[in-house]
């Protein structure tokens, strides 16, 4: 009789695991309650990248006349347009995959899926119901989502995450991005070429404040983000943050997080939307895992060996 494997989560991890499985003869189901292909997939590098590739053409098409190409009419994003291209890169990509586990006799089961007991997970369906899969191996590739700052609360309209930038409607006239790490950076410069006025808030001394790139790459996107009109703030918090009619009000104050700590005045910026973006979250929660006795670290990560 075949291995019985279960895996929750249909992200990188999750897929290629299923797939490896099934080509070793294993019995595979997969669980997925979002779209396959996870994070990377529909909220992260592909959708981005599709993203950058239309502000890239925006961008390079208002240098034509450096080239001695004459273009008649002015030049305009259609958010709209722009949106749809990205989502059929998705969905393209994502129909691939359902055809990927299709040929590897994977099931793939569309709903969440926690543990309910030893060798057991219970699904709750997307469509409703729950379908319990007994399973003498169970595969946790659940991922991340984006983190939380307290005092931003996500509201989805004025506070977006960085899921909520890759479905906007229109181009905020002026927007705030709270972290200047990878993913606050790139999407600063994409809204800086669809035509935002964009500033960026990060709470350490420099941009991409990641201890393996060297201080010189962040010299490089700094110069770089400037020439796109990119105002950022480096040292600084948000401290604050109020409504009125003109849109949203922000404190900036010193960081607390350098060491020694920074001190600064208060400075007051002004922005239609605020997308938050200091990292990602673990989707730990609600798997069962305390009830089944597995142990977690303090992250929310569990303990392997």
């Amino acid at each position: 009789m075949a291995l019985r494997i279960t895996v929750i989560g249909a992200g990188p991890g999750g897929y290629q695991a299923a797939v490896r499985a099934a080509q070793l003869g294993a019995s595979v189901n997969l669980v997925e309650a979002a779209g396959v292909g996870g994070t990377c997939l529909h909220w992260g590098c592909i959708p981005t990248k599709t993203l950058q590739a239309s502000a890239l053409a925006l961008v390079n098409a208002r240098r034509l006349g450096e080239f001695g190409i004459k273009l008649e009419g002015s030049l305009s994003p259609d958010l709209a347009a722009i949106m749809a291209r990205k989502d059929q890169v998705v969905g393209l990509q994502a129909l691939g995959l359902e055809r990927l586990f299709q040929a590897h006799g994977i099931s793939l089961i569309k709903g969440r899926g926690r543990l309910a007991g030893p060798g057991l997970v219970a699904v709750e369906l997307n469509g409703g119901g729950v379908e319990d899969l007994a399973s003498d191996r169970i595969i946790l590739a659940t991922g991340s989502r984006p983190a939380d700052l307290p005092g931003l609360v996500r509201d989805g309209e004025h506070i977006l995450s960085s899921d909520d930038a890759l479905r906007l409607q229109e181009i905020p006239r002026s927007i705030c991005v709270v972290g200047g790490g990878v993913v606050g950076c790139e999407m600063a410069c994409i809204l800086a070429a669809l035509g935002s006025q964009v500033t960026v808030v990060e709470a350490f001394s420099r941009l991409l404040p990641i201890p393996s790139l060297d201080a010189e790459v962040s010299k490089l996107l700094l110069r770089e983000m400037k020439k796109q009109r990119v105002t950022v703030h480096t040292s600084r918090v948000v401290s604050e943050i109020s409504k009125d009619t003109d849109g949203l009000r922000l404190t900036l104050g010193p960081s607390p997080l350098l060491e020694p700590p920074a001190s600064a005045p208060p400075l007051e910026v002004r922005a239609e939307r605020v997308l938050v973006s200091v990292g990602r979250a673990l989707n730990s929660q609600g798997l069962g895992l305390t009830e089944a006795g597995v142990e977690l670290d303090q992250r929310g990560a569990v303990r392997v060996d």
